[in-house]
């Protein structure tokens, strides 16, 4: 979102829910919403943090 992606492109890709999406561009850590580095969705968060 910060570098122009919108909520439902990055929910569409992720295959996520919109809302999901929005709780985690909202959380002030987004480490505090991945309660461990080996759930699945682990390689999608690290990629669209470092995108």
């Amino acid at each position: 979102m910060e570098q122009g992606h919108g909520i439902r492109g990055i929910a569409r890709q992720l295959g996520w829910g919109r809302h999901t999406v929005q709780r985690y561009a909202r959380a002030a850590r987004w480490t505090e919403l991945v309660p461990l580095q080996n759930s699945c969705m682990w390689s999608e968060l690290v990629f669209l943090r470092n995108s």
